[in-house]
């Protein structure tokens, strides 16, 4: 399993998180901390290591004038 990356916004580590409906297993990835400014997770997956992946994801910063 590869490691998750701290919470974009607040640097905090994020937790996994799981449920299950209709006998499918889900799993996604949120930031917990009260202290975040953005209230952040991913979508559901059926699939630990996507949720973990989608998570890791992040976008290029560029400079706007």
């Amino acid at each position: 399993m590869q490691n998750m990356l701290t919470c974009p916004f607040c640097g905090k580590q994020p937790e996994l998180d799981s449920y299950e409906r209709q006998h499918v297993e889900y799993w996604t990835v949120v930031c917990l901390n009260d202290d975040c400014l953005v209230d952040v997770e991913t979508i559901d997956f059926d699939v630990k290591e996507d949720a973990i992946a989608a998570w890791n994801k992040r976008g290029s910063l560029r400079l706007v004038k």
